[in-house]
C-alpha cells in the first residue's frame, strides 16, 4: 500500500516536469521556430540575429524580409549562410536564388542551382527551380527539359506544371499550354497563378470563362497586381456597365497601394474615357506614359482622349506617336517570331535588344545583349551594351542601374566607368559623372577631350533649362555668396531647400546642398540621415562618402564604427577632389588608434592639400606632441591659435556692423581688414552695402 502511495505521488511529481521539459523542447521545434520568426518584424528580426546565426530558419525569414524590404546586399550573405546550414531545403534555395538574381549576379546563381540538382537529383522541386531560372533567360529549351523532369519526378508538382504552360506558350503549343495548366489545377486547386494563366489563354476563345479564372486568381492571391490588373483589363472590354464598375473598383484599388503603377493607371484612365470623364482620364494616361513610354496602348489611349477633347494639335501629335509604336511592336512580334525558330541567330537578338533599349524595357535588353554576344547576363561587356544603348534613347535610371553592376563586375573596366558615367550625365548629375570620366582618363588620356566636352555640352544645358529645384539652389547659392562675413546657413536658407526638396524628393543637388547645410550647421543627427538617404540614391556620390567617413570618425567612442568609416573612405577614395578630407579622416582613425607617426603624417598631407582647415591645425598639434614632436606641436598650435583670434576679430567686425548699421566707422573698418588679408570679394560686398546706405564713404 505504502509502495502504491509512493509511486502516485511520483506520478504526479514527474507529469508536470514532463510539460515542462515538453514546453522547453517544444520552442526548439522547427514549427515553433518558424511561428516565432514570421511574427517578428524586421527591426526585431535584426535585433535577435546576433543569438540566430546558427538558425537557418530565422536567417530564412531574415534575408527574405532584408529583400523584400529593398536591401538585397544584405540579405545576400544572411540566406547564404542559410543555405549552408539547411542545404537540402528548397524554399532557402529560391530565396538565395532571387537575391543572387536581384543583385546581378546571374552566374552565381545559375551556379548555384546546377550544384543542387546535382546533388539532389530526385529533387522535383530543385529542378523546378532550375527551370524557372532558365525561362527568366529566354533559354526555353533548357526550361522545357528541367520542368518535365521535375514532373516526372512528381506528377503532383502545381508549379512545375505552370510553369510548363508557359514554356509551351512560348513556343506556340496552345493545346500543350492548356493540358498543362489544366493539370496544375488538378494539383492543386488553389494555384492562384495557374488559374490566372487559364485565364491569359481563354482570353480571345472564351473571354466570360477568362473573367472568371482571373476573379478566382484574385481571390486567392488578392496581393498580387498583374492578376488584378489582367482581370480589370477584360472587364473593361466588354463594356458592360456592371464590368466597368468591378473594374474601376479594382483600379482604384491598385492605385491607393500603389500609386506609380504605370499599368494600372493606364487602366484607370481607359476606364474613366469609357464614362467620357477626359478631364479626369488625360492626367493619368499622361503620367502613365511618363512612367512607362513606348507602349502602343499608352498612346493609343491618349490620341483617344484628346480626340474627344477636341485638341486637334495634339491628336495630330498622339497619331504620330501611335504609329511609330505600333510599327516598333510588330518589328518586336517579328524578330521574336524569328527567334523562336532559330533561337541562337546572333544578329537577330542584336536588332532585338537594340528595339528594347529603345522601348526602355532593361532586362529583355540586356538578355538579348548577351545572347548576341554568347556571354552570361551579369557579363560587363553585355551590360554596357545594354546600358548604352538605354542611354542613347534617353532612359538614363534604367541606364545606370545596369552599367552600376557592369562597374561592380568589371572591377573597373573603362567601358563600364564610361556607360556609367554616361548614364549619369543623361541623369543631369555632373559631378558624379565628372569622377567616372577622370578615373578613364588615368588610364585612356587621349579621351579626356572628348569627356570635356561632353560635360561643358551638359552644363550650358542644364543652365539653360534649369528645374525649379535648381533654380531655387541656384537662389540660395547667390544669397550665400551675397552675405557679409562669414558664410551663414541660415533658418530661411534651409528651409528654402527643404521646401524645394517636397516637389523634387530626389534630386541630388538639392539633397548634397541640405546635407552641406546641416554639416555646417553642426546638426549630427539630420545629417547623417541625409548623407545615408543621398548616398541610397546615389551610391557613386564620393564627395558624400567623404563628408560621411569624417562625420562618423568625429564622434564619441560609443557610436563610432571603424568599418563602416572604412567602407566610406574606399568609395570616395577614387575621387582626387576629395583627398584632403580623406588624409584628414586617416589622420583621425589614427588618433584614435593612438598611431602618432601615421597621423601626424596623414594630418600633415590634408593640410597641403587644405591649407584653410582650422582644425586639421587642432588635431596636428595633438598628434605631433604625442609623437614627441613638441617643437611642431607648438607650431601647429600657434597656427591655430592664431587662426582663432583672427575669426574672432572678423566676427567682432561684424557685429559691430550688426549692432551699429548706421555708422559709417563700422563699415570702414572692415573694409580695411579685409583689404590688409587680401579678401577682396568681401571687401568689395561690405563697401557696397555702405555706399547703399550712406550715399558714399
Amino acid at each position: 500500500m505504502r509502495q502504491r502511495r509512493l509511486v502516485t505521488t511520483l506520478a504526479f511529481l514527474l507529469v508536470p516536469l514532463a510539460g515542462v521539459l515538453w514546453w522547453r523542447a517544444a520552442r526548439f521545434l522547427p514549427s515553433s521556430r518558424e511561428r516565432e520568426a514570421v511574427r517578428l518584424s524586421l527591426p526585431e528580426l535584426e535585433k535577435g540575429f546576433p543569438s540566430h546565426q546558427d538558425d537557418p530558419i530565422y536567417l530564412y525569414h531574415l534575408g527574405s524580409r532584408l529583400q523584400a524590404a529593398g536591401r538585397s546586399e544584405e540579405a545576400l550573405g544572411i540566406l547564404e549562410r542559410a543555405a549552408g546550414l539547411s542545404p537540402d531545403e528548397v524554399r532557402i534555395r529560391r530565396a538565395w536564388t532571387d537575391v543572387l538574381m536581384a543583385t546581378g549576379r546571374v552566374t552565381g546563381a545559375q551556379g548555384y542551382l546546377q550544384e543542387f540538382v546535382r546533388s539532389h537529383p530526385s529533387s522535383s522541386e530543385g529542378h523546378t527551380l532550375l527551370g524557372e531560372f532558365y525561362g527568366s533567360q529566354n533559354s526555353m529549351e533548357r526550361a522545357q527539359e528541367e520542368l518535365e523532369t521535375a514532373i516526372r519526378l512528381d506528377s503532383q508538382n502545381s508549379h512545375a506544371w505552370t510553369l510548363l504552360a508557359k514554356v509551351r506558350d512560348y513556343f506556340f503549343n496552345a493545346g500543350g499550354a492548356r493540358e498543362a495548366v489544366l493539370a496544375a489545377l488538378k494539383a492543386d486547386p488553389q494555384n492562384a497563378d495557374a488559374h490566372a494563366y487559364l485565364g491569359r489563354l481563354e482570353t480571345k476563345s472564351n473571354p466570360e470563362a477568362a473573367i472568371g479564372s482571373l476573379r478566382e486568381a484574385v481571390r486567392l492571391a488578392p496581393e498580387q497586381s498583374e492578376f488584378s490588373r489582367a482581370l480589370a483589363g477584360l472587364l473593361l472590354d466588354t463594356t458592360k456597365p456592371e464590368s466597368l464598375t468591378e473594374a474601376e473598383g479594382l483600379l482604384r484599388k491598385l492605385q491607393s497601394t500603389r500609386p506609380e503603377d504605370a499599368e494600372s493607371m493606364r487602366l484607370l484612365g481607359r476606364a474613366l474615357l469609357l464614362r467620357k470623364q477626359v478631364a479626369q482620364a488625360l492626367p493619368l494616361l499622361a503620367k502613365a506614359d511618363t512612367l512607362a513610354p513606348s507602349e502602343p496602348l499608352g498612346a493609343k489611349y491618349l490620341l483617344e482622349a484628346y480626340r474627344l477633347a477636341g485638341e486637334t494639335t495634339q491628336v495630330n501629335r498622339w497619331q504620330k506617336i501611335y504609329e511609330e509604336r505600333q510599327k516598333d511592336a510588330e518589328a518586336a512580334r517579328q524578330l521574336r517570331d524569328q527567334l523562336v525558330k532559330d533561337p541562337k541567330n546572333k544578329d537577330t537578338h542584336r536588332q532585338m535588344a537594340h528595339l528594347m533599349a529603345k522601348r526602355g524595357q532593361p532586362e529583355p535588353t540586356l538578355r538579348h545583349y548577351a545572347s548576341a554576344i554568347g556571354a552570361a547576363l551579369d557579363s560587363p561587356k553585355a551590360l554596357i551594351l545594354a546600358a548604352n544603348d538605354l542611354t542613347e534613347f534617353g532612359f538614363g535610371k534604367e541606364a545606370l542601374a545596369l552599367a552600376r553592376l557592369a562597374v561592380r563586375h568589371g572591377q573597373n573596366n573603362p567601358g563600364a566607368l564610361e556607360a556609367r558615367g554616361n548614364a549619369l550625365l543623361s541623369l543631369g548629375r555632373i559631378r558624379e559623372a565628372s569622377v567616372d570620366y577622370a578615373q578613364i582618363s588615368d588610364l585612356q588620356r587621349e579621351k579626356m577631350p572628348m569627356y570635356r566636352q561632353k560635360l561643358l555640352a551638359a552644363i550650358q544645358k542644364q543652365q539653360q533649362n534649369p528645374t525649379p529645384g535648381e533654380r531655387t539652389l541656384l537662389d540660395v547659392q547667390q544669397r550665400q555668396q551675397a552675405e557679409i562675413g562669414p558664410r551663414r546657413t541660415t533658418n530661411e536658407l534651409l528651409g528654402l531647400i527643404e521646401k524645394a526638396l517636397e516637389k523634387e524628393p530626389e534630386s541630388i543637388a538639392l539633397l548634397s546642398k541640405r546635407f552641406e547645410m546641416l554639416v555646417a550647421r553642426r546638426e549630427r543627427d539630420k545629417a547623417l540621415a541625409c548623407g545615408a538617404q543621398l548616398l541610397a540614391l546615389s551610391p557613386e556620390d564620393t564627395q558624400t562618402h567623404a563628408r560621411m567617413a569624417a562625420l562618423l570618425t568625429d564622434t564619441d567612442d560609443a557610436k563610432f564604427d571603424p568599418a563602416q568609416v572604412e567602407k566610406h573612405l574606399d568609395e570616395a577614395d577614387r575621387d582626387p577632389l576629395v583627398q584632403p578630407t580623406l588624409h584628414y579622416v586617416r589622420g583621425l582613425l589614427a588618433l584614435r588608434r593612438q598611431d602618432w607617426p601615421v597621423a601626424v603624417t596623414e594630418l600633415r598631407q590634408a593640410i597641403a592639400m587644405d591649407p584653410s582647415s582650422d582644425i586639421a591645425y587642432l588635431r596636428l598639434a595633438k598628434a605631433e606632441r604625442a609623437a614627441g614632436n613638441e617643437k611642431e606641436a607648438a607650431e601647429a598650435t600657434q597656427i591655430y591659435d592664431q587662426r582663432r583670434r583672427s575669426k574672432q576679430e572678423e566676427v567682432d567686425l561684424l557685429m559691430e556692423i550688426a549692432d551699429h548699421p548706421n555708422q559709417k566707422s563700422g563699415y570702414q573698418k572692415a573694409i580695411q581688414y579685409y583689404r590688409q588679408k587680401d579678401r577682396a570679394s568681401e571687401a568689395d560686398a561690405i563697401r557696397r552695402e555702405a555706399i547703399r546706405r550712406f550715399g558714399s564713404l
